[in-house]
């Protein structure tokens, strides 16, 4: 989001600009629609004084469009310093699926006494029946030229992958990306976050990367096909002596992505989730195309794999109850890490998401856990995040910055409508020595910053926190002592949220709250 203030002559009629462009099309280049601006309003006398600029955002939707966010929440407000706002046409406003939700957005404007003009469009937005009628037909034709772009995108995108190119995506570890030209000559190899240019005739195909990273794949499923079957006892044998690629943290997370990818057996396969993102497809529907990529894993083995976490996944709440009676018997008592170093059926996490906590599941195999070590439930969470909430939210008002739920962030908050602050909380656990520890769950959100929040043992109370920004790239399960702690990790513990707070009010992030 990009707002400047310019300065008009005190003669003219003070305007806004908004201008937005979601690819580099030159005809919805910033600097076109701003030059076509200009020229209208030096012809209907109005002096340009604000400037709301949305550069490479989708017009479909506002939630990633900040300076159309900012243009509402100024004019709604009663802070705008202008009493027009000049949009290029009436798809650069937006083309919402539903012509209703861009009319919604024009009529806050127009309530608040600013009207919406459009610069390139052949009619007056006068509130007239025929502006009205060819604005609405305007507003629906948008949102039908995204409707159909984005089907000719998919099938054009499914074409490409069952003919074996790489559609995009996070690159599978030991996988490099290869431009091809349109003879399929190899190019260039790209790296992290770096686009293959070149025009649309060339293409994309994945390759192996370093020897390093390729044999440490094929250790992981030789390893988890042959010995340890279990994540969590083959993750401390690859974080041991063993690890193929020192300087890595192999976390279950990681190991798990990797054994499923079956991009090392050099298939593509596309199109797997629903294009709404809400669950996947069925398998009959996905693009597969075999053998498109040269293979680093035996398909026997790969397929070895699969039987094995199938055999995970099928597992009944009756038998993860007949491995605690099991475990019960062997050591007398049940813990959290005893549960996560055997990982027979699951994680500890996993009986939690089946019983709702530890100590239901405790207490349907007769066993009883100590005071110290009693696992918080989900509504002790929810009554804990809740209070959090409403602590930093009040603490933010303080110092003149907004928290909000939007629902569309999945109860992430958004701090300033710029900042997605994600709560994570590590209630205290035991381990088989009697020793305390808790377990810190990184995953990929759309959060900038995750604050993990630690439970004292047995007091369901606030210990401290740990406040990791996306940029350190610290992701997966990670186990923190009472006395040790991983040196990466250490340098984002604090005793309270006040540095955090402090920052979020002054919009100063990253650089200072990194170094806190």
């Amino acid at each position: 989001m990009a707002s400047q203030t310019l300065v008009a002559s005190a003669s003219l009629r003070r305007a806004a600009q908004y201008v937005r462009m979601s690819t580099d099309m030159q005809q919805y280049s910033i600097a076109n629609q701003s030059a076509a601006i200009a020229l209208y309003a030096a012809a209907h006398g109005f002096g340009i004084v604000r400037s709301f600029v949305d550069a490479g955002k989708s017009g479909t939707t506002i939630a990633r469009r900040d300076a159309l966010k900012d243009l509402i929440k100024t004019v709604e407000e009663g802070k705008a310093d202008f009493e027009i706002i000049l949009v290029y046409d009436v798809s650069r406003w937006g083309r919402f699926p539903d012509a209703d939700e861009a009319a919604h957005y024009e009529f806050l404007c127009k309530k608040a006494g600013v009207q919406v003009r459009y610069c390139a469009e052949q009619f007056e937005n006068d509130n007239s029946p025929t502006s009205n009628l060819l604005k609405a037909l305007k507003r629906m034709m948008a949102g039908e030229y995204s409707r159909e772009l984005a089907v000719k995108v998919g099938i054009s995108q499914s074409r490409l992958a069952s003919l074996g190119f790489w559609q995009g995506g996070p690159t599978p570890f030991a996988l490099r990306r290869q431009v091809i030209d349109k003879n399929g000559n190899p190019q260039r190899i790209l790296g992290c976050g770096e686009r293959k240019g070149g025009g649309n005739s060339d293409r994309t195909i994945l390759i192996p990367g370093a020897k390093r990273e390729v044999a440490a794949v094929r250790l992981v499923f030789r390893l988890f096909t042959t010995k340890y079957p279990r994540l969590g006892r083959l993750r401390d044998v690859l974080n041991g002596p063993l690890n193929p690629c020192p300087g890595k943290t192999w976390t279950i997370s990681s190991l798990f992505c990797i054994l499923r990818n079956p991009a090392y057996v050099g298939a593509n396969i596309y199109c797997r989730k629903a294009r709404n993102r809400k669950g996947w497809k069925p398998k009959e529907d996905w693009v597969v195309r075999d053998q498109a990529f040269q293979a680093i894993i035996p398909t026997a083995q790969f397929n070895a794999s699969q039987e094995l976490l199938k055999a995970r996944e099928r597992v009944t709440n009756e038998e993860m109850l007949q491995h605690l009676v099991r475990l019960l018997r062997k050591y007398g008592k049940l813990t959290s890490g005893l549960i996560d170093r055997s990982m027979v059926v699951g994680s500890s996490q996993k009986y939690i998401y089946r019983f709702g906590s530890l100590a239901k599941a405790y207490e349907l195999v007769g066993f009883t856990a100590k005071n110290r070590y009693q696992d918080v439930s989900i509504i002790q969470i929810q009554r804990l995040r809740q209070q959090l909430f409403e602590e930093i939210s009040t603490q933010l008002e303080q110092v003149g910055a907004v928290l909000t739920l939007p629902k569309w962030l999945m109860r992430l908050m958004l701090v300033n409508e710029q900042i997605v602050v994600r709560l994570s909380f590590a209630p205290a656990r035991g381990s088989a020595t009697g020793e305390t520890f808790w377990k810190l769950l990184n995953v990929r959100t759309k959060a900038d910053i995750t604050i993990f929040v630690r439970l004292r043992a047995g007091e369901h109370s606030i210990l401290d926190y740990f406040v990791v920004p996306r940029l350190a790239r610290i992701w997966g399960a990670f186990i923190v002592g009472e006395r040790q702690c991983p040196p990466y990790l250490a340098k984002y513990h604090v005793d309270n949220l006040d540095g955090l707070i402090e920052a979020l009010g002054r919009n100063t992030l990253p650089e200072e709250i990194w170094n806190t």
